[in-house]
């Protein structure tokens, strides 16, 4: 078998069988072919094999029912940790790829060796009258206005952060390639997380590397009630999670630039308080800028008991 350059790794959980063939489909359609694509499905009710079994004859792709439920990050970890070639490429059973995509991202890589992760443009579909197609829209408009070509890894995080970390401007994982070398610098995604898992990541790859952006509409990320992105987004995990991410983020920064950061992550409670309370509390409220937020939730007690309970009773839901 010819070196293979780019491992694809697709982590699988409950997939629709016509997602599932048609994104093993663009994999197999890529010009590029010095390629690996490895599955790691979680164990469900679903019969993953029996739906990509005619693929398997090809020999570069390989099928792994892992043993017990890993969840998101542990799957995701698991793929890294199995496979071994100098690019790493996820593509999520949804997704679909143009027949260039992979030459065209390898040769970012091979071209700028100081390049960590190269992200990808591409086009969302939404189906199913799938619901957070604004805030997707927002994303595509805020990706427009970051300048195409290489971007200092380091500098941008610093300006990632004054954002608070949103929207998720790298992208989603199917759309950005990543260099081996830099992920094991960067570290293991975390498993605590689920909505804000890849931008988490995200920030300590461009701590340790620069970014590429490339234009271009490169493949599709299919956004439908079934996916992942959308059950989140419906239970209100990003809310607390992006905080999370915001405050190990700020710690990769040089010293000197950590003060001005740690302010932004204190406008960013307010924030997240003000939208969790508008959204499970069912009042539109403002924390005035000279209020500490302490302040504010102790004044408010029956507020924040109802938006917690709202809360909870949506998360509980989202998992049935």
């Amino acid at each position: 078998m010819t070196d293979v350059k780019v491992d694809i790794l697709m982590p699988t959980y409950k997939p629709r069988a016509e997602h599932l063939r048609a994104a093993l489909e663009s994999a197999c359609a890529q010009t590029e072919t010095r390629w690996q694509l490895h599955i790691f499905d979680e164990p469900t009710g679903v019969d993953t094999h029996s739906i990509v079994e005619p693929f398997l004859g090809d020999n570069r792709i390989t099928f792994v029912r892992n043993e017990k439920r890993l969840g998101i990050g542990g799957n995701w970890n698991r793929c890294v940790e199995r496979t071994h070639a100098p690019y790493v490429q996820f593509l999520f059973q949804d997704d679909l790829w143009n027949a260039e995509y992979l030459r065209h991202a390898m040769r970012v890589l091979e071209e700028h060796p100081s390049v960590g992760m190269v992200s990808m443009e591409h086009a969302y579909s939404f189906e199913d009258g799938a619901a957070a197609q604004d805030t997707f829209r927002k994303v595509e408009e805020t990706r427009r206005s970051v300048s195409p070509g290489m971007q200092n890894g380091l500098q941008f995080l610093r300006t990632w952060i004054e954002r608070g970390l949103h929207p998720n401007i790298i992208g989603e994982p199917s759309f950005v390639m990543l260099r081996r070398s830099t992920m094991e610098q960067a570290g293991t995604f975390r498993e605590d997380m689920q909505q804000t898992i890849d931008a988490e990541y995200w920030a300590h790859m461009l701590a340790k590397g620069d970014w590429y952006v490339l234009r271009g509409t490169f493949g599709i990320f299919r956004v439908h009630g079934d996916a992942a992105s959308v059950r989140n987004f419906g239970s209100g995990t990003g809310i607390f999670e992006r905080l999370a991410a915001l405050k190990s983020a700020i710690k990769l920064l040089p010293q000197e630039w950590q003060s001005h950061a740690k302010k932004v992550l204190q406008d960013e409670r307010k924030r997240m308080a003000e939208k969790f309370i508008s959204r499970y509390g069912e009042k539109q409220v403002h924390i005035p800028q000279n209020v500490p937020l302490p302040n504010f939730l102790f004044r408010h007690p029956l507020l924040l008991l109802r938006s917690a309970w709202n809360f909870y009773s949506t998360r509980r839901k989202a998992r049935k």
